[in-house]
């Protein structure tokens, strides 16, 4: 990494509490690790400090000799006036300990939040350029700003070698602030997540020969707050507003994170080249980005399939160059389905099989909900794809109004998202209702796959409303007559 840095100064605790307290009187400032010189890196102090009773802790260094990063990626960091820091969040759950699905849903919820607070940041100083490219990237136009790497560790046995004991004291040495309170050993659970983070702030990305690996110059790529603003901006404040902004989304719902990620959102919408781990060249394909699950999941749609769900696990994206362009057509065959339908009052225990996958286990709606008392007054239908259970839907009418036909529950299973299996279902709805005599389909659609319903003739009426945490549109259709 080539760049240049004028007027540096050293970190100031004081500057930093002082901003801190004004923005929240009440925040108790966490504990804060700091090497003035260099070190390895702040996840490797991290580790050890993971052991510590304090939910909350910080590491921040000037400088790192090999500084961590996605694919095992290392660097050294040299240049003065950024932020160089790591996040070590304990796991507080003093009755029932995270396991499972629940403990990946508390690791992305503060994966959200560190990528939110960051991204307000940095705004809050007058960059509104900022935004998130998901899943942790802060990209500034079109440059990056900021990268986040996560890690977890169960950190239920603490190390007791002579080794680790003498390098504890030798981090503790560094402890600039450290609060009052502690916290008992049983406050906590046995998780301990570590995000690692730095933030271009101060340093003055020049066009030089030295590469990244890829050819091309990582000014062409990378930039600072500084570059951005045209002048040298306070790493305190920077500071100071992530950690205000992350101890007050810590303590909020899966829903209120999400909401706040998606003020800073800047994927949504786009045109997205999807790159699956270990990708050989030619299974990449386009999409576009839609909407985010409760755990940050991307959903993405194409005309491979209506409904992609990306986790940042399996794939990575870039955007597309032409990004107002929709999703090349893509020729798949049609999948040949046959439907049966139950009656009001029967068994639709295959369309609840397949609703608990989609809806609860994928989309990570509450199963209270997804399963009401108009199952019972509902008609329900499933296509199967040779024998396999591949889609379904419910339809009902409401109360007195026998012309309007109300769809819900539309599901298609992951591996039938393709060959048209989302409109043969649709098709198969209408076909129904004119059957039972219904003028008007009538449908609560995810906003993310409204341009689905949109090419299937329906009209969105209506404002935007949120069902938990999805936004929805109503949409109607008139069914022609035969």
């Amino acid at each position: 990494m080539t760049t240049s840095m004028e007027d540096s100064t050293m970190f100031s605790l004081k500057h930093y509490t002082d901003i801190l307290s004004s923005h929240n009187p009440t925040i108790t400032s966490p504990p804060l690790y700091y090497y003035a010189d260099e070190c390895s890196s702040t996840m490797d102090i991290a580790q050890i400090i993971q052991y510590f009773q304090q939910p909350f802790s910080i590491v921040l260094a000037e400088q790192q000799s090999a500084g961590k990063g996605t694919k095992s990626r290392s660097w050294h960091s040299s240049t003065l006036g950024n932020i160089y820091c790591s996040f070590v969040i304990r796991q507080v759950n003093s009755v029932n300990h995270l396991e499972g699905e629940e403990l990946s849903s508390w690791l992305n919820k503060v994966r959200m939040s560190l990528s939110a607070s960051v991204c307000h940041a940095i705004r809050s100083i007058g960059c509104s350029s900022a935004f998130i490219k998901w899943p942790n990237d802060i990209l500034l136009g079109q440059k990056k700003a900021c990268g986040i790497l996560q890690t977890a560790s169960n950190v239920t046995l603490p190390p007791h070698t002579p080794a680790s004991d003498e390098l504890i004291q030798a981090i503790k040495f560094h402890c600039i602030h450290s609060p009052s309170s502690q916290h008992e050993v049983s406050s906590f659970g046995p998780w301990s997540t570590t995000l690692g983070f730095g933030i271009n702030v101060n340093s003055v990305w020049t066009d030089c020969p030295d590469k990244d690996g890829t050819g091309e110059l990582l000014s062409s790529k990378a930039t600072s707050v500084r570059d951005t603003l045209g002048r040298e901006v306070s790493r305190e404040e920077i500071l100071a507003q992530v950690v205000a902004k992350m101890t007050e989304l810590l303590s909020q719902s899966r829903e209120q994170v999400r909401r706040c990620y998606l003020e800073c959102d800047g994927t949504l919408g786009k045109v997205i080249s999807v790159f699956p781990q270990g990708f050989e060249k030619g299974n990449s394909f386009l999409a576009r980005a839609e909407d985010y699950t409760l755990d940050g999941q991307l959903l993405a749609s194409s005309d491979i399939s209506s409904s992609h769900i990306l986790d940042s696990e399996e794939v990575s994206i870039r955007f597309n160059q032409t990004e107002d362009s929709p999703a090349p057509k893509i020729s798949t065959p049609q999948i040949p389905l046959t439907f049966q339908w139950s009656e009001p009052g029967s068994d639709f225990s295959v369309a609840k099989s397949i609703r608990r996958t989609v809806f609860v286990d994928e989309q990570k709606f509450s199963c209270e909900n997804e399963f009401d008392a108009t199952d019972a007054l509902a008609y329900h239908v499933v296509g199967f794809s040779e024998g396999q259970p591949a889609c379904c839907a419910r339809v009902f009418f409401d109360g007195d109004n026998k012309t309007d036909l109300v769809v819900g529950r539309v599901a298609v299973m992951m591996p039938f998202r393709k060959g048209g299996t989302g409109r043969q279902l649709m098709n198969e709805v209408e076909r129904k209702g004119k059957e039972l005599g219904a003028t008007r389909l009538v449908l609560g659609a995810q906003k993310r796959i409204k341009d689905f319903y949109l090419r299937l003739g329906y009209q969105i009426v209506g404002e935007e409303y949120f069902d938990e945490y999805c936004a929805h549109l109503h949409m109607v259709k008139e069914i022609e007559k035969s």
